[in-house]
């Protein structure tokens, strides 16, 4: 699987270049950026911000896989184990910090059930 990817260049002439570039790379880079965003200090990896913004874009990555292959039960057993380490820290995240809990899950578009918001 690959994306196809355009830019167009500022010039007089409009040139279009066309490269292909792995899923599993945009993956990569999407996690990267995730994290990038929510990162406290620069050596940041352990915060529960930084590591909730990780899962959530590998989530997001998985569930579209999932969804496109119903057998693959590996997949669905380690994006099962991935929400549930997002749900764990989340909770621990709204029992430190009710604020950042609740920046976290509106800039993620995180859903979470009535009684713990």
């Amino acid at each position: 699987d690959v994306a196809v990817v355009s830019s167009v260049t500022a010039s007089e002439d409009v040139q279009v270049e066309v490269a292909e570039i792995p899923h599993t790379l945009l993956n990569r880079l999407a996690v990267q950026e995730a994290g990038e965003s929510y990162r406290l200090h620069e050596n940041d990896s352990g915060s529960p911000e930084f590591q909730i913004a990780r899962l959530t874009a590998k989530i997001k990555y998985m569930s579209v896989h999932v969804s496109a292959n119903k057998k693959d039960h590996a997949n669905t057993r380690g994006l099962l184990s991935m929400v549930s380490t997002r749900k764990k820290l989340l909770r621990y995240l709204r029992s430190c910090s009710m604020d950042r809990y609740r920046k976290v899950i509106s800039d993620l578009n995180i859903r979470v059930a009535q009684s713990e918001r």
